[in-house]
């Protein structure tokens, strides 16, 4: 698990959507934006020297999944933005990096009730993100779906899944979870393998959303889980989500290559014990950490 402290003072200006400058020289000459590249850069590249994955990936298609539940941005409420999805300028960062090694690039997600996943992309700047960097835009709830039976699974028996991420399954893509740090009303954190919600088809998706979220969560582990995860820190959201949440400078960015052991650093760094998180005290019960982790940060 690697943490990279982002240097810039105020990551507060466009945090949710792209600005009309996006894919400009003025857009890339700003301070706010040279720090992220950075930060990611030099996040990813540490990363890479202990597990090499720029060697995996390299000619591979690569699936990056956001978190954009709903883009808090313009939408006629008391603040203009809020925290809620991952940045955009992250995204971004990240797409740059990885073009370095493939061009094979699909940005996919599937928002929560109430926000198409097309407006989420629109609102976010994504689309214009797309066409600047050439990468594909998957909205997950109008792809065709493959149904698994997991006999490990404790609730999640049955997961019905868009056929792109049956290309995971297959180990035919690299899969790149990018969420952002924050806080949940149900599962008390919000990050990497919480992240794969979106990946369930949409009409199936309230199937065990109540007491069992968590180990709901963690049966899903059993059919595939993140390569890496990205963890979105920069302006963090703190609050009661799915509601509208709070922003927190903490101005980090934290990737792994075991879900749950980057989760856990991150749910340590927002001031909590794991312990106290059910989310993560199931993922070891069964069996999904690694005691081995190396953190570097």
């Amino acid at each position: 698990v690697i943490i990279t402290h982002a240097n810039q003072k105020d990551f507060t200006r466009d945090f949710v959507s792209l600005p009309k400058e996006y894919g400009s020289s003025q857009y890339e000459a700003r301070e706010d934006i040279q720090a992220i590249n950075a930060a990611v850069r030099e996040n990813l590249k540490k990363l890479d020297e202990r597990i090499h994955f720029t060697n995996t990936i390299r000619n591979k298609k690569v699936i990056i999944k956001p978190n954009l539940v709903t883009v808090f941005h313009r939408l006629g409420m008391q603040g203009q933005d809020y925290p809620e999805s991952t940045d955009p300028r992250v995204i971004d960062a990240v797409v740059v990096f990885l073009q370095q090694f493939t061009n094979r690039i699909v940005i996919a997600e599937s928002s929560g009730r109430g926000m198409p996943t097309a407006a989420s992309f629109k609102i976010a700047g994504l689309d214009r993100l797309a066409r600047v960097r050439g990468v594909e835009l998957v909205a997950l709830e109008e792809q065709p779906t493959d149904r698994y039976l997991l006999p490990k699974a404790k609730v999640m028996h049955e997961m019905v899944i868009p056929k792109l991420f049956s290309e995971i399954v297959r180990g035919e893509a690299f899969y790149i979870s990018i969420p952002k740090m924050k806080t949940n009303l149900y599962t008390g954190v919000t990050l990497g393998f919480k992240n794969a919600m979106g990946t369930l088809a949409y009409n199936l998706r309230q199937r065990n959303h109540n007491h069992a979220i968590d180990q709901k969560l963690v049966d899903m582990l059993h059919l595939f889980r993140p390569d890496l995860v990205i963890i979105d820190g920069l302006i963090g959201g703190e609050g009661n989500c799915p509601a509208p949440v709070e922003p927190v400078q903490a101005r980090v960015i934290i990737s792994g290559n075991q879900p749950v052991e980057t989760d856990r650093v991150a749910t340590r760094m927002m001031g909590f014990d794991p312990q106290s998180i059910p989310l993560m005290r199931l993922a070891d019960e069964n069996g999904f950490n690694d005691p081995g982790v190396e953190i570097i940060g």
